[in-house]
């Protein structure tokens, strides 16, 4: 064959290639687009129906109709506003696709239209663009006359979409909700100051914690008040913070409530930093006390928890201008977290502020679980120490073993009054123990649980207060919005839905909020602080030596010439200076050597990413084009 008819034939060859590419790549998107086939490849598999959604999906029994509000015929919709949409209808379709009871609805609102007549009546309401112009996107879920819907989809809370539709539709379908009893000696529920005058409307007050708030979007919530005897028969689950100075007769009820078979989350604190002092009373600085506990019952139930004490964890520390303090956790990734159990399998981060630790194998006949603690890294100090460490105190970390800060517990639980309810507290001394008596007749007394129930214990009530796992933002349209940092109140929710037998939504929940932490860079920085810390430490105990051996020795006043210092005081003096400009210069360059690693490292994984698919392409490229030359030498 001669060279022109290779060429020629090579050139056909190659118009026929792409001519057949083109018409795969065309076929493809077309089946794909009747079919509404997507590959997800995302790590977490966002994009795809979760199992909990199949589950609750599974077992509908009656039908569904979800309505989903776009404003499409118009072009005032915003572009990026029209993209989320197009993400909502196609997660949305998946709905109706993995479910015969589910009928999705597309309605286009114009004006003066039954389509936005439906909206209104739905209460997914307009929002203003300008002053003459409403767009639409939200949806609505409906069942047997129970009706939920989300007035706008929010495209900066998409990573929360599906959890959203998931619980719209548990709603609908669920109407009956748990009960979940709430008991704080702090203004969790919100509070209202008292009225000079009745004809005014109060004014100050609080709101309820936005725990509160969430809660209430799927559970009956309650105040069980601090004072009660009993816990009121209709709660399923009692979730009780910052317990302080509760009478025995409190504790006595919260004890018969779990021994009973009663479900309780309790959260106790070390340091509660939410909790605020009277400023009206100047000796209440010094009065205060910001921990809580329940010794008695703790005790009974086989955990050991100091409220004095404080875990510090460097590896997850929070850090402030260079600064670690490793009071405050920020736990990510999968280091913290229980991956086998349900109520952690999905967190991905949560905040501790000054939490505390709880130890103890749990008692006889329970079962203990730890579910977050903290990196081996770790430690715990009081409060007085942490402050006189003048913010040094990832220094003088030293701890070997992980400290548990969230347990649960789980069996048939003891009473922490054995001998059967305390006397009243208003009882008066010299009646105690006929009123006692009295009482172990009449309350129905159980001593040991019959029936199988869960406890869950964190040692910080701080975790549950919004300052904790929440910021305000601002959307679009300029309204405050809350916009979740961390998942803190997952694992209520999660504890709340697995106590209250229902654990669908667990596994959603946590989607989306996902740390992505650079693994390699923390851990060069968390090798660089260990080695900065010894330098720091051999340097400091030198010091300290010197410092000794003058106090030993005495430095002596005299009233008229002041401090006499002897000549070998002040040779010891000048060479504790003379360590210390030596020392802060070594440590100088030891943080600029530390600095100079951890600049190279991110460098090179930078390179890395900019260059890496590149540079493969290139590759595959040239051996392409090396077979190719090779076949057409051949010919």
């Amino acid at each position: 064959m001669s060279v022109k008819n290779k060429s020629f034939s090579a050139y056909l060859t190659s118009i026929i290639g792409v001519a057949i590419l083109a018409g795969i790549a065309l076929a493809v998107n077309l089946i794909s687009a009747r079919t509404n086939v997507r590959w997800d490849l995302t790590e977490d598999q966002l994009y795809t129906l979760s199992d909990g959604t199949h589950e609750m999906l599974d077992k509908l029994e009656a039908p569904i109709t979800i309505r989903f509000y776009a404003t499409r015929s118009r072009n005032e919709m915003p572009m990026f506003l029209k993209a989320y949409s197009e993400e909502v209808e196609d997660l949305l379709t998946e709905y109706e696709l993995a479910s015969k009871f589910i009928q999705l609805e597309k309605l286009d609102p114009e004006p003066d239209t039954p389509a936005e007549e439906a909206a209104a009546m739905d209460g997914v309401n307009g929002q203003p663009i300008d002053a003459f112009t409403n767009v639409y996107l939200g949806v609505a879920v409906e069942c047997l006359g129970e009706k939920e819907a989300i007035s706008y989809l929010n495209p900066q809370l998409k990573d929360k979409l599906e959890y959203d539709l998931t619980r719209m539709i548990y709603r609908v379908t669920n109407p009956e909700q748990l009960k979940v009893g709430i008991m704080s000696s702090l203004p969790v529920m919100g509070s209202t100051p008292p009225q000079a005058n009745p004809m005014m409307p109060p004014a100050g007050g609080s709101e309820p914690w936005y725990l509160v708030t969430f809660l209430k979007k799927d559970y009956a919530v309650e105040e069980v008040a601090t004072d009660v005897t009993e816990i009121p028969e209709d709660v399923n689950v009692l979730v009780v913070i910052h317990p302080k100075d509760l009478s025995e007769s409190t504790q006595y009820a919260i004890d018969q409530f779990v021994v009973t078979g009663g479900k309780a989350i309790v959260l106790v604190d070390p340091y509660m930093t939410a909790e605020e002092v009277d400023q009206s009373n100047p000796m209440a600085m010094y009065q205060h006390n910001p921990s809580s506990n329940l010794e008695a019952l703790l005790k009974t139930w086989g955990l050991e928890y100091d409220p004095k004490q404080i875990a510090a964890d460097n590896t997850y520390a929070w850090k402030n201008q260079g600064q670690k303090r490793p009071e405050i956790m920020l736990m990510a990734g999968d280091g913290p977290f229980n991956r086998d159990e349900i109520l952690t399998s999905s967190l991905d981060r949560v905040n501790f502020l000054m939490a505390g630790v709880l130890k103890g194998d749990g008692a006889d006949g329970l079962t203990k679980t730890v579910l977050i603690h903290t990196s081996p890294n770790s430690d715990s100090f009081t409060m007085d120490e942490i402050r006189g460490s003048q913010g040094r105190l990832s220094q003088q970390v030293e701890g070997d073993e992980p400290l548990a800060l969230a347990v649960s517990l789980s069996g048939k639980f003891m009473s922490a009054f054995p001998d059967g309810p305390p006397a009243s507290d208003e009882v008066d001394t010299n009646d105690a123990d006929d009123a006692s008596e009295d009482a172990k007749v009449d309350s129905g007394h159980v001593a040991k649980g019959e029936t199988d129930t869960s406890v869950l214990v964190i040692a910080d009530a701080d975790f549950v207060h919004h300052s904790s796992w929440t910021q305000e933002a601002r959307d679009m349209f300029g309204r405050a919005q809350l916009q979740q940092t961390a998942e803190n109140v997952s694992l209520i929710q999660n504890a709340v839905e697995q106590m209250g037998g229902d654990s669908s939504l667990i596994g959603i929940r946590s989607r989306g909020v996902t740390a992505r932490p650079l693994t390699e860079i923390e851990k060069l920085e968390a090798e660089a602080e260990a080695a900065f810390q010894s330098k720091f430490k051999g340097i400091q105990d030198q010091i300290d030596k010197l410092q000794k051996q003058i106090n030993e020795e005495g430095i002596k006043f005299d009233p008229k010439k002041g401090l006499v210092v002897t000549e070998a005081q002040k040779e010891q003096i000048t060479k504790i200076r003379e360590k210390q400009a030596e020392a802060k210069k070594e440590l100088r360059h030891v943080r600029k050597d530390l600095r100079a690693a951890i600049t190279a490292k991110q460098t090179s994984l930078t390179w890395l990413n900019i260059l890496g698919v590149p540079v493969v392409v290139a590759l595959l490229g040239l051996i392409v084009a090396f077979i190719r030359s090779r076949r057409m030498a051949i010919r």
